[in-house]
């Protein structure tokens, strides 16, 4: 019956009288309401293992984002500077040393990778 709830366009037409239903006419409604609410519980489960799918999946993607994003960071470009411009590129930006600021060219620089490191340590210019 609420299987072809589709099907019906209105609902029964005591649903909108306050007529007393006959015994049949009660049985009928009531066959409805059992079979609706077994209905709604089994739509509730289908929602929520849906749910619990789709954050399982949200997470795993999440999970593949973050991986080929590290990924990605392999095949920058600035990777393959070679020293000699990166060398060029750190003169054109040095300033004055600040030895009080940690975290003030060109002690920055030292920590974004080995070879930035290496080549900021052996440009006397900018010491």
């Amino acid at each position: 019956m609420v299987n072809d709830l589709n099907a019906r366009t209105t609902p029964s037409p005591l649903c909108k009288s306050n007529d007393t239903p006959s015994p049949e006419e009660a049985v009928y409604a009531s066959n409805i309401v059992s079979e609706g609410i077994a209905e709604i519980q089994n739509l509730d489960a289908q929602i929520s293992k849906t749910k619990e799918l789709l954050s399982q999946l949200v997470s795993h993607r999440e999970r593949i984002v973050a991986y080929v994003d590290a990924h990605k960071s392999v095949l920058s470009p600035i990777r393959r500077l070679p020293p000699e411009i990166l060398t060029l590129i750190f003169l054109h930006i040095s300033s004055p040393i600040r030895v009080d600021q940690p975290d003030f060219f060109p002690w920055n620089v030292t920590r974004v990778s080995a070879l930035w490191r290496s080549v900021m340590l052996s440009t006397k210019e900018v010491w």
